[in-house]
């Protein structure tokens, strides 16, 4: 019964880690995050004098961007931003989306929320089981 305290203060100890970081790691990716628009960008634009940036791929999404030299600089007048897809591809760095990590972080939340509610219960029997005489 002594192990099975022991197993229940460590998961719950760990669970409660869990349930706790997961607010820093969502904290730091919202404030690393930003609309962008997803464009390969054209080198034949100085040629023709076209001014866009690129083709732009998708829609704007919510990205969370730890390379900002993937951003690449808005045209004059044009209020988004734009990430290059041809730099992210050369480096192996794809961003996340911000609603993945929203995702995975709820998720965690969640299931660490269950863990030390279960490990609570399991270590509250435990002690008191040890705390009965025989």
């Amino acid at each position: 019964m002594k192990f099975l305290k022991w197993i229940s203060a460590a998961v719950l100890a760990l669970a409660a880690f869990a349930f706790f970081a997961t607010f820093a790691v969502d904290s730091y990716a919202t404030g690393k995050s930003g609309i962008y628009q997803l464009v390969e960008p054209r080198t034949t634009e100085d040629l023709f004098g076209d001014g866009g940036v690129g083709t732009e791929i998708g829609s704007p999404q919510a990205f969370v961007i730890l390379d900002e030299k993937a951003v690449l600089p808005s045209p004059p007048g044009d209020s988004k931003r734009y990430l290059n897809k041809t730099y992210l591809d050369q480096t192996s760095s794809y961003p996340l989306q911000l609603q993945t990590v929203k995702f995975v972080t709820g998720t965690t939340r969640l299931v660490s929320g269950i863990a030390m509610v279960l490990s609570a219960v399991g270590l509250w029997f435990v002690r008191r089981k040890l705390a009965k005489p025989a």
